[in-house]
C-alpha cells in the first residue's frame, strides 16, 4: 500500500516540478483537525477494501525468483481509496487540484516519458455525492478544502514472505531442491570448488536438520567425505550404494 501511495506522490511531484515557478510540495499524511501547518498537496488513504471477485480460495505452490518453491495463501487484491487535497490558498488550491486531475488523467500506457511503476496502476476518479463528501470530511475531522477522491484498483498483497517452504519430489521420492543447482551439479559428477562445497554442505545439512527424507546416496557420500556423521539408516544406504558402485567397476 505504501508503495502505491508513494508512487503516486513521486509521479505528481515530478509533474508539478515541471511547472515554472512551482511551489507545490506533494506529501503523504493525515488530515489535521486544526488545518495543515504546511500548505502542501496532501495524499491521504481514507479506505481499504478487499476485491473479492477475483479471490482464489485455496493455497498453491509458487516459486520465488531464485526458484524456491513455497506453499502460499492466495494473494489479497485490495482497492485503495485515496484523497488528494490541497491546503494552499483557495485560488492556488483550485489550480493544484485541477493540475492533479490533469496529470492523473494523462497516464498513457504507450507514453515512454511516464514511469513504468505508475503505468501499472489503475487509478479511477470517484464522484461521491454531497452527502458522502460531507460524511468523509466529518470523519476526517478537518476543514473542508479543494480535493479529489481516487480509487486505486487491484493492489495485490501476497503471502510469499510468510509462506511455508515445500520440496518437490520425483517419482522415486527424491527431493528436488529447486534453489540449489549445486545438488544437480553433484549428481552429474562435476567437481565443486571450495566455496561451492561449503554452500552445498550447508544446504544438505539444513535438509537433514529438517528431517526431510531421501538424500541421494551421492549426497550422503558427499557428506561422509566431508566429515559429516551419518545415522545408521544413512550409513546402510551409503554402504549399499558403494557396494553396488564397486560391483559395476
Amino acid at each position: 500500500m505504501y508503495t502505491t501511495l508513494n508512487t503516486i506522490k513521486t509521479y505528481l511531484q515530478a509533474k508539478f516540478d515541471g511547472i515554472e515557478n512551482n511551489e507545490c510540495t506533494v506529501e503523504l499524511g493525515a488530515i489535521e483537525k486544526e488545518g495543515q501547518i504546511e500548505k502542501n498537496l496532501l495524499i491521504t488513504l481514507v479506505r481499504i477494501e478487499e476485491e473479492t471477485s477475483v479471490k482464489k480460495q485455496h493455497a498453491s505452490i509458487r516459486k520465488t525468483n531464485d526458484g524456491t518453491a513455497f506453499y502460499a495463501n492466495p494473494d489479497m487484491c485490495l482497492n485503495l481509496y485515496i484523497l488528494i487535497s490541497s491546503h494552499a490558498s483557495y485560488n492556488l488550491a483550485l489550480q493544484q487540484i485541477n493540475n492533479t486531475v490533469y496529470f492523473l488523467n494523462s497516464i498513457y500506457r504507450d507514453d515512454k516519458s511516464i514511469p513504468e511503476d505508475i503505468k501499472k496502476l489503475s487509478i479511477e476518479l470517484q464522484s461521491p455525492t454531497a452527502e458522502q463528501w460531507n460524511s468523509l470530511w466529518q470523519t476526517l475531522g478537518g476543514k473542508v478544502v479543494p480535493a479529489v477522491l481516487y480509487k486505486a484498483r487491484m493492489i495485490s498483497i501476497n503471502s510469499i514472505l510468510s509462506a511455508k517452504e515445500v520440496h518437490v519430489v520425483d517419482k522415486d521420492g527424491v527431493i528436488i531442491d529447486p534453489k540449489s543447482p549445486l545438488r544437480r551439479k553433484l549428481e552429474q559428477g562435476k567437481n565443486l570448488n571450495e566455496e561451492e562445497t561449503k554452500e552445498l554442505l550447508s544446504v544438505l545439512t539444513n535438509l537433514r536438520a529438517k528431517k526431510l527424507p531421501h538424500l541421494t546416496p551421492v549426497e550422503l557420500n558427499f557428506l561422509f567425505e566431508n566429515g559429516i556423521l551419518l545415522d545408521e539408516d544413512e550409513q546402510k544406504q551409503l554402504a549399499d550404494y558403494l557396494k553396488e558402485l564397486n560391483g559395476q567397476d
